[in-house]
């Protein structure tokens, strides 16, 4: 092959990726999954702010932090993907608002070129009497309280992608980030409800303790 035609396929792809940027300029891609529990904001909450101890109970996502989480304080966030890759990034806690919301941002490229946003938020599923029944068929399993809850929560997994390096990550990522906060959903889902019912567990026993 001679030099023309490597110069030629140089000039070919910058220009692709040239156009790339001017045409995503602006542009954001997000990748979100939801997971619903019954047990309490207040043990969900605690369970995702610990997050030294996420290895502990999830397979995919384990932190690296000096003492709890704190706004503007780095994280080093190591992630064991479903197709068995793994990564590992700097990111910088952008938001804490307990017991609702947590967020960090990728700190290892520049934002021109990549930018990230995670959030974990933490939501009730229902929160009215007429949306319970206008969400029966979704929410058969649970029946609204006296104030009109149903007692369900949603936790979602949300990062929004932005700069000329997105989409590739997308493209390459994507399906494998999803499934990724799907398990990860799941995992912190299934944990806090074995917190509490331990937490059951361990006062029925105190309870008959006591009687004896």
């Amino acid at each position: 092959m001679s030099y023309k035609v490597v110069y030629a396929a140089i000039a070919v792809a910058f220009g692709a990726a040239l156009t790339g940027m001017i045409l995503n300029e602006g542009r954001e891609w997000k990748i979100e999954t939801n997971t619903t529990t019954n047990a309490s904001k207040k043990t969900v909450w605690a369970t995702l702010f610990h997050m030294k101890r996420w290895k502990d109970w999830n397979d995919v996502f384990h932190i690296d932090l000096d003492g709890e989480p704190e706004l503007e304080k780095e994280i080093r966030i190591t992630c064991h993907w479903p197709n068995n890759s793994t990564d590992t990034a700097r990111e910088k806690i952008t938001l804490i608002d307990p017991p609702h919301k947590m967020c960090w941002e990728y700190q290892e490229v520049p934002t021109w070129l990549l930018s990230t946003s995670r959030c974990i938020t933490i939501t009730d599923e229902v929160n009215s009497r007429d949306d319970a029944q206008e969400n029966a068929s979704e929410v058969t399993h649970s029946k609204p309280s006296a104030a009109g809850a149903t007692g369900i929560l949603k936790i979602s997994n949300i990062e929004i992608f932005g700069g000329p390096l997105a989409p590739i990550v997308m493209a390459l990522k994507g399906f494998v980030i999803k499934d990724g906060f799907r398990l990860f959903g799941e995992a912190l889902a299934a944990k806090a409800r074995s917190v509490e019912i331990d937490s059951i567990m361990t006062t029925a026993h105190e309870a008959l303790e006591a009687r004896a």
